[in-house]
């Protein structure tokens, strides 16, 4: 464990213990590769590096395994409230272990609703799970039990999702992370992922803000590359529409219904 991460720190601990498998979040090995700091010499000792805590771009998940020798690069998803729910496992495909947090663990049943109805694979919902490594309750609150698990007891994660037919999990959101935007509802998770392919963008966020008319409208925040300048709202939408015209990366549903990309946003932040 590192005392306080930074890419100096991991670097080091790399050179110096020479681990066959590291955990870390996408962060951790974004700010590492844009420092130039994963090496083939550090990464030669790993067999794995499996990657959890947040959502996982493809792109990285890739570059994270082209910087090891012969190591794979994993996918794990979980939650305080239980052990890890999915991981992927090395024997997936590259398709898998990139795009998804792969499959249920032992003894973990997992479904995809909608008002607490199952369903099929491929759709988008809230993701439920139930098995023995879901915890029991919350301590000293029964209202916040009550609410966090449905009648026949499944728990309520928060994370929207879908499901393939082989039973991988794709996170595709939070149910509090979407912004309705005069009754057009959309994840924030689908557009910031298309916006941190740009050239000049090392990470966004969206957030919403209010608007008279719309109810909710996204303003983006930017952190740029260094050297990159800046963004204006018209490369971004521009960029954007590029994307929504070929329906790549697996979102092509957040385009038929993002009116929002031809319209004023709030001031792009860097």
């Amino acid at each position: 464990m590192l005392p306080a991460f930074s890419p100096p720190a991991l670097a080091a601990a790399l050179e110096r213990h020479r681990p066959t498998g590291i955990f870390v979040g996408p962060a951790h090995m974004a700010a590492c590769l844009n420092e130039g700091l994963l090496t083939k010499q550090r990464m030669a000792s790993l067999k794995f590096a499996l990657i959890s805590g947040s959502t996982c771009p493809p792109a990285l998940a890739r570059a994270v395994q082209e910087s090891m020798t012969a190591g794979k690069a994993l996918q794990l998803w979980g939650m305080s409230e239980m052990q890890a729910g999915t991981f992927t496992r090395p024997s997936d495909s590259e398709a898998v272990r990139f795009e998804t947090t792969g499959r249920a663990s032992t003894g973990t049943e997992l479904r995809v609703a909608n008002d607490d109805k199952s369903m099929p694979a491929g759709i988008e919902g809230e993701l439920q799970a139930r098995g023995p490594s879901v915890f029991s309750r919350y301590l000293d609150n029964a209202v916040a039990t009550a609410d966090a698990f449905t009648a026949d007891g499944w728990f309520r994660t928060g994370d929207l999702a879908r499901l393939d037919p082989a039973g991988n999990l794709r996170i595709t959101g939070r149910l509090k992370d979407v912004i309705n935007r005069g009754g057009v509802k959309f994840n924030l998770a689908d557009v910031e992922v298309l916006i941190e392919q740009h050239p000049a963008a090392a990470a966004c966020a969206i957030v919403p803000v209010p608007d008279s008319v719309l109810g909710e409208r996204a303003c983006c925040f930017a952190v740029l590359k260094p050297g990159a300048g800046k963004i204006e709202l018209a490369d971004l939408t521009g960029w954007l529409a590029g994307k929504r015209s070929n329906g790549r990366n697996g979102f092509p549903s957040v385009f038929r219904s993002c009116p929002w990309l031809t319209t004023r946003w709030a001031p792009l932040k860097a």
